[in-house]
């Protein structure tokens, strides 16, 4: 009896912390429910646009479903192929063990990481067993590792092996962590290995992006079905843009061409030309504008830059023999939403909506998170 009894609480154990097979973000697997954020919704829609977002996921066979907590639930939240909600680890706070603690969350966004503005306090919000029980799923937890939503991409190569992407500020706060616990006495390889073991991917298949500091990836780049990413390209907009203006007429355009005229974003093509130079590696990447910003002047008279069109932050699937595509609106630019449509048509993908608002860096995707 002691040895059944020894053999099942390792096994309990070694369930608890078992490897977890993440949800493929780029469509390669069937979407039946959307979790969304609730709380950021009054500043980003109104009822009816709102409306008219849930309306296109029900259209493809989704149900969306309210998480009742957070701000962008795609940050917060990974499920599992199976649909189980993963809980990360939790790296506790310990100022003797655990030095550099901030480092660990280094780029994470503040939802999901605070440190003290005064005294020894850090904000954590991590999804816990709570959460699980009101969201009545069963969980899978992580052994050590922890990532953040928008950070990283999840997907299928097309000889169906997993592949787990993150920027560059996820995979040094995850170093950080596992020199401090294992006492430095760990390598790269031997923490990337640890990492794939966690996230039951073939060796090679966990890929940082050197360069990529903290920039959410879901904000510059998408990926699909069939090992391909779609990426932005900085360096073809203003031509375009030009182009497009001069075909349509359309004065919208205006401030866009402004905007690529009088800023240089070295910082944002840097990390986009980074990003590019590592994927094709491993991937097919087709370079496509996707992001746009306009010179935007306030009620209060202050004039800037205003990121308000991004189609790579959106979801994708299939249903009923048919590849969707739901992303973010461009409101003054709509001749770019048709643009958009042409550029999805090349590789399989009929239906594409656009009931997204994109504000403060954030859209449809960070809204949410797909689920089997």
């Amino acid at each position: 009896m002691k040895l059944l009894g020894s053999f099942l609480s390792n096994f309990l154990i070694f369930s608890l912390y078992a490897s977890v097979n993440l949800f493929p973000e780029d469509g390669t697997q069937t979407i039946k429910k959307w979790y969304y954020s609730p709380n950021i919704l009054s500043d980003f829609y109104t009822d009816s646009e709102w409306t008219a977002v849930l309306s296109s996921f029900k259209k493809y066979g989704i149900t969306p479903i309210n998480a009742q907590m957070g701000d962008y639930f795609q940050d917060l939240a990974l499920f599992t192929r199976n649909g189980e909600l993963v809980l990360q680890h939790f790296p506790v706070y310990n100022s003797e063990l655990t030095p550099r603690y901030e480092m660990y969350f280094k780029g994470f966004t503040q939802e999901i990481f605070t440190p003290p503005d005064w005294g020894t306090n850090y904000e954590v919000n991590l999804l816990t067993l709570e959460n699980t029980a009101n969201l009545k799923l069963i969980k899978k937890q992580l052994t050590h590792a922890f990532i953040e939503g928008g950070a990283s991409i999840s997907g299928r190569f097309p000889n169906g092996d997993d592949y787990l992407i993150v920027n560059h500020s996820t995979f040094l706060g995850m170093k950080y962590y596992y020199e401090d616990l294992f006492k430095g006495e760990i390598g790269e390889d031997e923490l990337i290995q640890k990492i794939e073991n966690e996230f039951n991917l073939k060796p090679g298949n966990f890929i940082y992006l050197v360069g990529s500091s903290h920039t959410h990836l879901d904000t510059y780049m998408k990926a699909l079905p069939n090992g391909l990413i779609l990426i932005d390209a900085p360096e073809q907009k203003l031509a375009m843009l030009t182009q497009l203006r001069k075909y349509t007429g359309n004065k919208g355009i205006d401030s866009y061409i402004l905007y690529e005229n009088q800023y240089r974003v070295t910082n944002y093509k840097y990390v986009v030309k980074k990003s590019k130079e590592q994927l094709k590696k491993r991937f097919k990447v087709v370079e496509v504008p996707g992001v746009f910003s306009r010179i935007y002047t306030n009620e209060n008279g202050h004039t800037g830059p205003l990121e308000d069109i991004n189609f790579f932050n959106g979801v994708s699937g299939s249903y009923q023999g048919r590849q969707f595509y739901i992303t973010n609106k461009a409101i003054l630019v709509p001749e770019l939403e048709r643009f958009w449509k042409m550029q999805l048509r090349n590789y399989g993908f009929i239906d594409v909506e656009f009931p997204g608002v994109y504000k403060v860096n954030a859209g449809l995707d960070c809204i949410g998170a797909p689920s089997p």
